[in-house]
């Protein structure tokens, strides 16, 4: 395990690479692992990464303080690049945001049109893509299915195997 009890200055690497010297103290250790991945114990190196960061981002840290602890755990030599590339990921974090979704296509503008004024499915198609294109939460997507069934619009798939639809046998 890497312990000592005076530590020297890391050294930040221009290839995203931090090497604490020795064993290296924990202090260090501890900071670095909040935001840096261990890439190898003898010797100690982490990597610095995007998720490395977004993960000190959703706790709260600050980038600037993790620039702070790096500058000065290097003794001031900390490359630009690599400043300049944490502020950049710091600057993208929450920015994109992914969802799954279902596309809804109606063959015309007026059966969307339709669809988004019933009850029973206009809180599905608010998120018009097209005039006859929505997205649908996916979690939405029973529920929808559902309702349609029940209005009587014929779906263009066989939905006999869809779970959450209600199966009638012929008589």
């Amino acid at each position: 395990m890497c312990i000592r009890d005076r530590p020297g200055p890391i050294t930040v690497r221009p290839d995203f690479c931090v090497e604490v010297p020795g064993p290296g103290d924990l202090y260090t250790r501890f900071q670095l692992e909040r935001f840096a991945d261990l890439k190898d114990e003898e010797p100690c190196v982490y990597s610095l990464s995007a998720a490395g960061l977004g993960r000190a981002l959703g706790r709260n840290v600050q980038v600037e303080q993790i620039l702070a602890f790096l500058s000065q755990a290097a003794g001031g030599n900390l490359p630009a690049n690599v400043a300049g590339q944490l502020r950049l990921w710091a600057g993208r974090f929450g920015q994109v945001e992914l969802e799954e979704v279902v596309v809804l296509r109606t063959r015309s503008e007026r059966a969307l049109k339709e669809l988004s004024v019933l009850p029973e499915t206009r809180a599905y198609v608010t998120r018009r893509l097209s005039p006859v294109t929505v997205l649908v939460r996916k979690e939405d997507l029973p529920a929808l299915r559902r309702a349609l069934q029940a209005l009587g619009f014929l779906l263009p798939r066989d939905e006999a195997d869809d779970p959450d639809l209600p199966h009638h046998q012929p008589g």
